[in-house]
């Protein structure tokens, strides 16, 4: 048995499947760890596991950073796992040539994540559409949601896997744009408590590493390549749904290589989120970040790239 990391984050959501992939393939292992999901249900568990001792990393969004310090604990991004909003706005007709603008004057129907409503938010304001021209409808699940725009509520409908896969094999919607176009945006990270990153056996950077291999693993396979990894994490979704959902996430650059918060994603992502009034203000990237564990970790891959010396 490995040193015991326990990760709190959703359950089943198919942007994870990085950190599911490489408990899997047991790169994890490989770095001496012994790595868990613990506790179910939604987001706010991540920072009552962490203040609580119960979890070492909690995998979610960053705004949680801001929000929590200095009202209810201190944690700091260390890592990166999904690089691009991964959700993906559905017209009921086909539109050619779409834009943004396109938007305005239309009714939305956003099921699920506040934040995916407050990217998109983020990026009409960018092309210049008035939000009090849209009308947003977000009183649904995704299920009853996507059942209502398929019956003729709504003119668009911002989707996530697998409703976005069946929606378009069946034809009742049709790709208008992605929130992935907008460009990196850190949208999954892992966090932790201070105290786990001053750790002298780089825990950390050895998750961090084992996560960064997995990425890179998703970047030269297809998912098919690895179907362990599918009733394990996925136990309520049929294999092939999540199969076809990875591939739309590689496809839209979901993912990329580098486990490191990107720089100009934290810069564009941030005033978003103040926009929405999620977050009081923008805050520097060392205030949010802390990259010493995954540059270590970027050094041991180089090393091993090398081979011996």
């Amino acid at each position: 048995m490995g040193d015991l990391v326990r990760v709190r984050n959703d359950a089943e959501s198919i942007s994870y499947y990085p950190w599911y992939l490489a408990n899997t393939l047991g790169y994890f292992e490989d770095e001496g760890l012994d790595v868990v999901r613990v506790g179910d249900g939604q987001g706010p568990g991540v920072a009552q596991y962490l203040t609580s001792s119960e979890a070492e990393i909690g995998l979610g969004g960053l705004w949680r950073t801001h929000i929590y310090r200095g009202r209810y604990a201190t944690f700091k991004v260390f890592a990166q796992l999904v690089d691009r909003c991964s959700s993906v706005l559905l017209s009921r007709q086909p539109i050619e040539g779409f834009d943004w603008t396109q938007v305005a004057n239309s009714v939305v129907m956003i099921p699920g994540t506040t934040t995916a409503a407050m990217l998109l938010h983020g990026i009409l304001r960018r092309a210049g559409v008035d939000l009090n021209t849209v009308r947003r409808i977000q009183i649904f699940d995704d299920v009853e949601a996507a059942d209502m725009f398929e019956r003729g509520l709504g003119d668009f409908y911002l989707a996530g896997s697998p409703t976005l896969e069946r929606m378009l094999k069946q034809g009742s919607a049709h790709v208008a744009g992605t929130l992935a176009e907008i460009g990196e945006v850190p949208w999954s990270v892992f966090e932790a408590a201070p105290s786990f990153l001053e750790r002298e056996d780089h825990a950390a950077g050895r998750f961090t590493k084992a996560v960064q291999r997995a990425l890179l693993w998703i970047a030269s396979h297809d998912p098919s390549e690895a179907p362990d990894v599918f009733p394990r994490w996925y136990p309520n979704k049929h294999p092939d749904v999540v199969v076809e959902g990875i591939r739309g996430c590689k496809a839209r650059k979901v993912w990329c290589t580098d486990a490191h918060v990107s720089v100009p994603g934290l810069a564009r992502w941030q005033p978003m989120l103040v926009e929405a009034g999620l977050i009081d203000e923008v805050w520097t990237h060392e205030e949010v970040v802390d990259d010493r564990e995954a540059d270590w970790a970027a050094a041991e891959l180089a090393k091993a790239a090398a081979g011996p010396t």
